[in-house]
C-alpha cells in the first residue's frame, strides 16, 4: 500500500511509530469545491494545524458585522473549544486517565505564517483550565524520559509541525521525535497521518477492486464527490500506464496534473497551457495523479473594503473535521483568471494501474 501511495521511505519510517491511542486522525481539513451546489473533494490534510482559532476570531467579527447582523437566523461556528476538548480526549485515552488535566504543548515553527493561531488556540486550552504553551520545535528538550517546554514536562503535543520538517529538518524537530519515538508524550495528530498526504489515495478509491469490496452507499459517495483521479506514476522511473497517458493527451481540456504532494510541486490545469507543452508535462512527471476537472464556482460577495460593492470571486471550501465530523468551514474567496464555463468532466471508467 505504501508503495501504491508513492509514499518515501522517511515518511513510512515515521508512519510506523506506534501512536498510542489514535487509531485515525484528530484532526483533518478537507479542501472542497463547489460545482452547482454540488460538494467535491479535492484534497485532505491531516497535519493537524486545522485553522479552528481563525475561524473563532472571524466568527466574532462576523457577528458584529452590520452587514451580519441582518440575518439573525445564522449559525456561529466555535472550532476552538471543540479542537481543545478533542485533543484532551485523545490524551485520556492515549494515557488511560479518567480525570485530571495534562500539560499541553502546541509546537509549531515560530516563523510558520500560520504560527499566530498557536496563540489563539493557546487561549481555548486555558480557558478550560488547562496549563498549556506555545512553543517552536528548537526551543524543546528532552530529558530523563520527558519533553520539556519551558522548564515544564509536557504530557500532550499538538501537532503544528509537518511532517515535511521531521524529514527537512531532523536537528530542528530531534527533541521531539525522541519523545514520541519513547513514547513519552501523547502527539495529536500523530506521524502515521502522514498516510494521509498522497493524492493517490484518491486514484486508489477509484481502482475498481477496492470498490467492488464497499457498500453501494460508499460507492455512491466516492463516485459523486471525489473527483477521478489516475496514478499516472507514484516513483521516479516506475512505468507509466499506456492507457493513462493515451487518456490524459485525449482530453487535455477536463483533466490536471497533479503531484502525489502539495508540497513538492504544484498543479498543472491542462486546459491553461498548449498540447504540446501538456505532452512534455506528462513525459516529465514522476511523481503524479491525473484528476478530472473540478470548475471551481465564481460567485458574487460584499466587499467591506469597497462599501459592501458586489464583487465576483472564486469559491472554495476548508472544512474543518474533528474526530470525524464536519466541525466549521472557512470559504476562500479569491480573483482568479476567468475561464469559460464548463461541465464537469464524464467518469472515466479506468481501473487503476
Amino acid at each position: 500500500m505504501a508503495r501504491l501511495l508513492g509514499l518515501s521511505p522517511e515518511i513510512i519510517s515515521l508512519a510506523a511509530i506506534e501512536p498510542g491511542a489514535e487509531e485515525e486522525p484528530t484532526l483533518l481539513r478537507v479542501r472542497v469545491a463547489l460545482h452547482q451546489d454540488h460538494p467535491m473533494l479535492l484534497d485532505i490534510d491531516a497535519e493537524g494545524d486545522v485553522p479552528l482559532g481563525y475561524s473563532d476570531v472571524l466568527t466574532s467579527f462576523f457577528e458584529q458585522d452590520p452587514f451580519t447582523v441582518n440575518f439573525p437566523g445564522l449559525m456561529p461556528f466555535r472550532g476552538g473549544e471543540e479542537l481543545a476538548q478533542a485533543v484532551l480526549r485523545t490524551w485520556s485515552r492515549w494515557s488511560g486517565s479518567a480525570g485530571g488535566a495534562p500539560k499541553v504543548a502546541i509546537v509549531g515553527f515560530r516563523d510558520d505564517p500560520r504560527a499566530v493561531e498557536s496563540t489563539l488556540l493557546q487561549r481555548r486550552f486555558q480557558l478550560q483550565g488547562v496549563r498549556c504553551v506555545v512553543a517552536d520545535p528548537r526551543e524543546l528538550s528532552f530529558q530523563r524520559g520527558r519533553l520539556i517546554a519551558e522548564g515544564q514536562a509536557i504530557d500532550v503535543v499538538h501537532r503544528r509541525v509537518h511532517i515535511e520538517s521531521f524529514i527537512s529538518r531532523p536537528d530542528d524537530c530531534k527533541a521531539l521525535l525522541d519523545a514520541v519515538r519513547a513514547g513519552s508524550v501523547c502527539m495529536v495528530n500523530s506521524l502515521r497521518a502522514g498516510i494521509l498526504h498522497s493524492r493517490a489515495l484518491l486514484a486508489y478509491l477509484h481502482d475498481m477492486s477496492f470498490l467492488a469490496g464497499l457498500p453501494e452507499a460508499q460507492r455512491d459517495a466516492i463516485r459523486h464527490h471525489v473527483p477521478w483521479t489516475g496514478l499516472l506514476c507514484a516513483e521516479p522511473g516506475a512505468p507509466r500506464s499506456d492507457q493513462l497517458v493515451f487518456l490524459a493527451n485525449a482530453h487535455r481540456n477536463e483533466l490536471a496534473l497533479r503531484p502525489l504532494s502539495s508540497e513538492v510541486g504544484r498543479s498543472i490545469p491542462g486546459w491553461m497551457v498548449t498540447q504540446d507543452d501538456w505532452e512534455e508535462m506528462l513525459e516529465e512527471a514522476n511523481h503524479h495523479v491525473l484528476q478530472r476537472r473540478v470548475p471551481i464556482e465564481r460567485h458574487l460577495f460584499p466587499d467591506a473594503r469597497a462599501g459592501y460593492k458586489l464583487t465576483e470571486r472564486l469559491v472554495e471550501l476548508s472544512v474543518s473535521v474533528v474526530r470525524g465530523r464536519a466541525t466549521t468551514m472557512l470559504a476562500h474567496l479569491r480573483e482568479g483568471p476567468k475561464s469559460p464555463d464548463s461541465t464537469l468532466a464524464p467518469v472515466f471508467a479506468v481501473p487503476a494501474p
